[in-house]
This record gives C-alpha cells, sequence and structure tokens, in this order.
C-alpha cells in the first residue's frame, strides 16, 4: 500500500522559488481576471454576502439587487474563473509558507501550518459549489437554509485561513529580518 505524503516530503517538494514565480503570477492574473468581472457587482456587497449571509432572505435581497441592476450575470460569470482560482492561490501560498519556513530555519514542527492554504481553497471549492447550486433553477429555489449558512460558514473559514497563512509568511519573513538586522 501506497504511503501519503509527508508534510516534511511536501514542504521540501514546494519549496523551491520558480513554482512561487509560476503560480504568484497565475494568482495574479486570475485575480485581476476575478476583480474586473466582479466590479459591476461593487465589490464591498459581494464579499458582504460571502460573510453575512447566513439566511435565504439575505442571498435572495441581493441577487434581487443585482437583477434589478442589470449586474447579475457578472456573479455568473466571476464563477467560470472562481472554480479554479483556489487552486492557484492555494499553491501560491503554500510555496510562499514553505520557503518562509526554510529561510527562518524553522523545524518541521511548523509544517502543520502548510494546511493552512489548504483548507482555505478547500472551503472556497466548497463554496463555490453552492453558488452553483443557488443560481440553478429558476427563481433561485436552491437558495434554502441551511445551505445558505454553511456557504457562508465555509467563506468565512476561507477567509480565517487565507489571512492565517498570509500573516504567518509575513510574520515569519519579518521576524527573520529582524534577527538579521
Amino acid at each position: 500500500m501506497a504511503q501519503m505524503p509527508s508534510l516534511k516530503s511536501a514542504r521540501e517538494f514546494l519549496s523551491h522559488k520558480g513554482l512561487l514565480f509560476l503560480f504568484g503570477s497565475i494568482y495574479l492574473v486570475s485575480q485581476l481576471i476575478i476583480a474586473i468581472t466582479v466590479e459591476p457587482l461593487v465589490t464591498e456587497r459581494m464579499l458582504g454576502l460571502q460573510v453575512t449571509g447566513f439566511t435565504p432572505e439575505v442571498y435572495r435581497k441581493t441577487f434581487a439587487a443585482w437583477e434589478a441592476e442589470g449586474v447579475m450575470e457578472f456573479y455568473h460569470a466571476h464563477l467560470i474563473f472562481d472554480d479554479i482560482h483556489w487552486v492557484w492561490y492555494t499553491i501560491f501560498l503554500s510555496v510562499a509558507l514553505a520557503l518562509s519556513l526554510d529561510a527562518a530555519r524553522l523545524s518541521d514542527r511548523w509544517n502543520i501550518v502548510l494546511t493552512f492554504p489548504l483548507v482555505a481553497g478547500l472551503c472556497d471549492w466548497f463554496e463555490n459549489g453552492l453558488q452553483h447550486q443557488f443560481l440553478s433553477g429558476d427563481g433561485y429555489q436552491m437558495v434554502i437554509a441551511p445551505l445558505t449558512a454553511i456557504s457562508t460558514t465555509a467563506s468565512i473559514i476561507k477567509w480565517i485561513f487565507a489571512f492565517g497563512a498570509i500573516f504567518l509568511i509575513v510574520g515569519i519573513q519579518l521576524s527573520r529580518l529582524r534577527s538579521k538586522g
């Protein structure tokens, strides 16, 4: 039976600056495409939906507003790119974390933080799947409890783990730079 790869082997695989540049570039392009696509939706409203859309009423009200403004098609369109976007930022953040751990010469005990981007990415993937469900059928009949609460919870977990990874990367790098100075 094949053994499951360890976090140590994942760290070794991810610790390559070329991967950072490659997936950082792909992530940046993907993020720009998504930002341009959702711009007509009013970014604050879209992000607000991700973290406050616990009830079907919140979703229906937001969707109705977008329909009245004639921009609902942009929400549909963003999912084309967002469905794969989680892969790019998961790999990019994982590589940045692995390189940071190596640069700071942190022990293998720290390797558990390499799961942060993966948790964020998988929650994003799950959330996107629910968004597709919400957009299926007539009159948004799939915007139902508890699916809206589950989607919003997945989104919040995504943001916590993604920002957790970013804070760790920045914190490790700043600590490393301070110790050199």
